[in-house]
């Protein structure tokens, strides 16, 4: 089916309401749903929401767009954006809608069924359904899926959004604390954002600051945590405001109950660690945690706040991912005029992972688990927690040569580590060490002396995951 004979909401089949499976790819047209048989479909409100999945696919060689009606027992529903971060003026234009009082009666219809025709937002959202305008028809098939247990909407659909805040305020929260039924209390996967394309040399970090209003504010993303059976969830929060504005988080509503969350992905993070600490706080089931800090300019990371925030999870966490740098290399303190003195700290502290008593495989920056300055530095084995197994050592800050400690300075710690601090005492169950270094001389002989000492060693670069 080509854009130009899309269907409209009337002539969508029955069964598409109760649950849906969405993939928009390169500008994919929502309205692209497949002309199913038409023996299925009804003009009636009362029989538009049953219980067949919808599965929505694109393909962005093909500008077609398939669908196809599945019987399922779980219902998924994921809407995937685009990864690049552009205005709303750039999503998807959907064709309109019948003119028809048909039409306007099957939307009323569906807005009593769920409560908008009360809300605030019920001139909006009926303005807009009479228009097929973008976010407010993703916002109504959101609602419409009172058991949907997976959920995607990439940036773009996140960027300059009419309605989800309303969407997450109104229908995430308990029924105590809004007045209405809960529409996601079934929820158990969300990922919302996606990771910002761009080359990292080339990024200016007055960009993000420019379109710090586009997205979500910050109390609309912690209504996710009191989501009853909510068990993954990756939040990409590029543009809050520096870390040295906000000291206190504030929740929507009264704090919530401990979260059933067990796997965190928060890439492209400007969320402080003072910060995630009030999060990981009611989140003591959390097993798999990836965290990606972007740090403004003049900015310095609390590594001790770090430490802090683990210890929340410190019973339950098995793998932990830390990265972090900054918006721009172009930063003037260290990339534009590059005169950065030798005892400039962008990490204040060290991050010791001692008490995290379950943790099995960490990938993190070396002047995060030992501290900046080489005068400071701990011993490697009383910052690392007994039952490690593997180890990744990133090298985030590679582009700025006084922003990460390199193999000179890295590598007495790990000669006394290996040879001198009896490993398998501190760390019993170690196997592997890995490096995400760009530039490291002697990696034969660092390898030679790891495996001298019953350790396995590996070097990948930056980019690539070197911890698990």
């Amino acid at each position: 089916m080509t854009l130009n004979n899309a269907p409209s909401l009337t002539s969508l089949p029955r069964e598409i309401f109760d649950s849906i499976v969405c993939e928009i790819q390169d500008r994919a047209d929502i309205s692209c749903l497949s002309r199913t048989s038409k023996a299925i479909r009804s003009l009636t409100a009362e029989l538009v929401f049953e219980n067949v999945t919808m599965l929505w696919t694109g393909n962005d060689k093909v500008k077609m767009q398939n669908a196809h009606a599945i019987q399922k027992a779980e219902i998924d529903l994921q809407c995937v954006g685009y990864r690049i971060f552009t205005p709303s003026g750039n999503k998807p234009k959907l064709p309109p809608p019948p003119d028809t009082y048909e039409y306007r009666s099957l939307i009323l219809a569906a807005m009593r069924r769920i409560g908008l025709d009360q809300s605030r937002l019920s001139k909006a959202f009926r303005a807009g359904l009479e228009t097929n305008e973008f976010d407010i028809v993703v916002g109504l098939l959101i609602l419409l899926c009172p058991n949907v247990i997976s959920i995607t909407l990439g940036l773009n659909v996140l960027a300059c959004n009419k309605v989800l805040k309303f969407i997450l305020h109104g229908y995430a929260l308990p029924t105590e604390c809004t007045g209405r039924v809960s529409r996601l209390q079934h929820l158990k996967d969300i990922r919302l954002g996606t990771s910002f394309e761009y080359v990292r040399s080339n990024i200016l970090v007055s960009w993000p600051r420019n379109t710090q209003d586009w997205i979500l504010d910050l109390k609309s993303y912690l209504t996710l945590f009191y989501l009853p059976e909510l068990k993954q969830a990756q939040i990409s929060l590029p543009l809050l405001k520096r870390s040295g504005v906000q000291s206190e988080l504030e929740w929507p509503a009264e704090s919530p109950s401990y979260s059933a969350l067990q796997v965190l992905r928060l890439p492209d993070s400007t969320l402080p660690p003072n910060h995630l600490h009030y999060c990981l706080e009611y989140t003591p089931f959390v097993t798999h945690l990836e965290y990606e800090f972007k740090m403004w300019s003049y900015d310095k990371l609390q590594a001790h706040d770090l430490a802090s925030a683990l210890g929340c999870i410190k019973d339950s966490l098995r793998h932990f991912k830390f990265a972090h740098d900054h918006w721009s290399s172009e930063d003037p303190l260290i990339g534009g005029r590059g005169d950065l003195e030798d005892d400039y700290e962008y990490v204040i502290g060290h991050c010791s992972l001692k008490e995290l008593t379950a943790l099995e495989t960490v990938t993190i920056p070396a002047c995060v688990l030992l501290g900046w300055l080489n005068r400071n530095c701990p011993a490697l084995a009383s910052v690392l927690p007994q039952n490690l197994v593997s180890i990744g050592l990133a090298d985030d800050l590679q582009w700025f040569d006084t922003c990460e400690k390199d193999k000179e300075d890295l590598m007495p710690s790990i000669q006394r580590f290996v040879g001198e601090e009896n490993w398998r005492e501190s760390v019993p169950r170690l196997e592997q060490f890995n490096f995400g270094y760009s530039e490291w001389e002697g990696k034969d002989e660092t390898v030679a002396l790891f495996e001298e000492n019953g350790l396995k060693c590996q070097f990948t670069s930056p980019e690539t995951d070197c911890g698990y």
